[in-house]
């Protein structure tokens, strides 16, 4: 259903706008131009919402963490950083076009009523305007430092963009999908204290939580089902855990051998 509607809403925009143009309306043209492009910006993440589940193998490989051991390495969807960017300089843009609106929407008007619920809308739009500046910097960083999720022989290496969470598997205590705090979650419950968290970004958020790690998989360009039983599989048998550093990994996978 969320497709269709974003598709249905940009299109009204961008009649929206084309019709300011002909009228020679600059306001109506920005305004439908920005809401336009948000909705349409939008579209890619609605695609990967209904495509979390792949008919097609992810590109798994081995790679090295920091600490130079050898891991699977589930790579990020960059994609979806750009997508939120898009949306987010639109709706930004969108913001500061309505604000901009406002001043000759209530020139010449007495009424006190009117002019304060100007003011509200102004003050209104004038803080999602920084919020969504802060959440573009904290995108923007996401996407410059990189994200990656490794599994290694001793445990779980996560890196969100914003800080760097590693977890040893004996510390995990529980492997559960999620679809709290985000859709296609696999949280990871631990040993409180046991989640050691490094490279931390002014930005980020959770910084000093030690009892869990999320993994938010529609950052991750794998099967969010794929995520979530390379993860628990490895957790309840420690005896297969050395495929990791090898491609025998790949093999389990082809062959459907997650689910023992």
């Amino acid at each position: 259903m969320l497709l269709p509607f974003f598709l249905a809403i940009g299109i009204i925009g961008l009649m929206m706008s084309l019709d300011g143009i002909a009228q020679g309306n600059s306001a109506q043209t920005s305004f439908g131009f920005t809401g336009a492009l948000v909705t349409f910006a939008a579209t890619p993440i609605c695609v990967r919402v209904f495509n979390t589940r792949r008919r097609s193998l992810p590109q798994v490989r081995s790679a090295q963490t920091i600490e130079g051991e050898t891991a699977l390495l589930v790579p990020a969807w960059r994609g979806f950083s750009l997508v939120l960017i898009t949306v987010l300089i639109a709706a930004i843009a969108f913001g500061v076009v309505y604000i901009g609106m406002l001043p000759s929407a209530t020139q010449g008007t007495s009424d006190p009523i009117r002019a304060a619920i100007s003011s509200f809308e102004f003050g209104g739009l004038a803080l999602a305007v920084v919020l969504g500046s802060w959440l573009f910097a904290q995108t923007l960083t996401s996407l410059k430092r990189g994200k990656s999720l490794r599994l290694t022989q001793s445990g779980v290496h996560l890196n969100n963009g914003l800080m760097r969470q590693i977890l040893d598997w004996d510390e995990i205590l529980l492997v559960e999908a999620s679809a709290e705090p985000r859709f296609a979650t696999v949280r990871l419950q631990t040993v409180p204290g046991s989640v050691k968290v490094s490279d931390i970004s002014r930005l980020a958020r959770n910084r000093k939580r030690s009892w869990s790690v999320e993994i938010y998989t529609l950052e991750f360009d794998a099967d969010s089902a794929l995520v979530y039983h390379l993860v628990n599989f490895y957790w309840r048998h420690p005896e297969a855990r050395k495929e990791l550093a090898s491609s025998d990994v790949v093999d389990r996978i082809r062959n459907g051998d997650l689910l023992v």
